[in-house]
């Protein structure tokens, strides 16, 4: 049903989104990449869409891509707890730390060291 739904409309957001989310959890991949770019691109400002690309630019080891991401989830006028967290990620991420460390800040599921 989604690869249907990818072949009539393959430059819809959402779908893409939806595809990337699939592939993502068989590995990665170029056909991930693509998805999960795609769909960050073309509704640039959907924390979610972004978040996913970030993730997969990550695992893929394309830091340069991933920062241009973070960048941008970091610069949310609105701030939030996912505003806090992209900034962690990105100063990880600026400071050579792995990325494992700057998923688990992204994520939440580590919190940034207290200065």
């Amino acid at each position: 049903f989604l690869m249907q739904a990818y072949r009539q409309r393959r430059n819809d957001a959402p779908t893409l989104y939806q595809l990337a989310r699939v592939l993502y959890a068989k590995g990665p991949g170029v056909s991930l990449s693509n998805a999960a770019e795609a769909a960050s691109v073309l509704e640039p400002q959907n924390g979610e869409y972004a978040h996913l690309a970030v993730s997969v630019q990550l695992e893929a080891g394309d830091r340069a891509k991933a920062q241009r991401g973070l960048l941008a989830l970091s610069s949310n006028p609105h701030g939030g707890e996912n505003t806090d967290r992209a900034r962690a990620a990105l100063q990880a991420l600026q400071n050579n730390q792995d990325a494992i460390e700057v998923h688990a800040l992204l994520n939440g599921t580590r919190k940034p060291a207290k200065p």
